[in-house]
């Protein structure tokens, strides 16, 4: 089953996106929100480390219906993606682009784990 996302989603997407955005201190982001279909995740972060500016994504198609706080969840996670973005590039000059990205999501899935799961049960 294919599920669209909408409007409702959207903004829910967006105002947990800025809830964790401000709860992190990221106020020297310049953070755009947009909603496109993407073809393997149900969200995305995009950044310009030098510009300070990031556009974090709500995919228009899921393959499911997100079930109770997923969508947030979703936020929180592109959220985190920019906070630690400085952290990977700077761990791309050594390692392997792989190796960071799931270390990255090691510490992203903890983080939902526990301070997600504290603020939003």
């Amino acid at each position: 089953m294919t599920y669209k996302t909408n409007k409702k989603d959207f903004l829910e997407f967006k105002k947990e996106a800025e809830y964790w955005l401000e709860y992190f201190g990221l106020s020297d982001w310049e953070v755009r929100y947009s909603s496109k279909e993407l073809e393997v995740s149900r969200g995305d972060c995009s950044v310009n480390i030098i510009g300070k500016t990031c556009n974090i994504r709500l995919s228009s198609k899921w393959e499911y219906e997100p079930a109770r706080n997923e969508v947030k969840k979703c936020a929180f996670h592109e959220v985190c993606e920019l906070l630690l973005c400085q952290l990977g590039v700077l761990a791309t000059w050594g390692h392997s682009n792989d190796i960071v990205t799931e270390q990255l999501h090691y510490v992203i899935r903890t983080l939902e784990n526990t301070i997600f799961k504290e603020h939003r049960p």
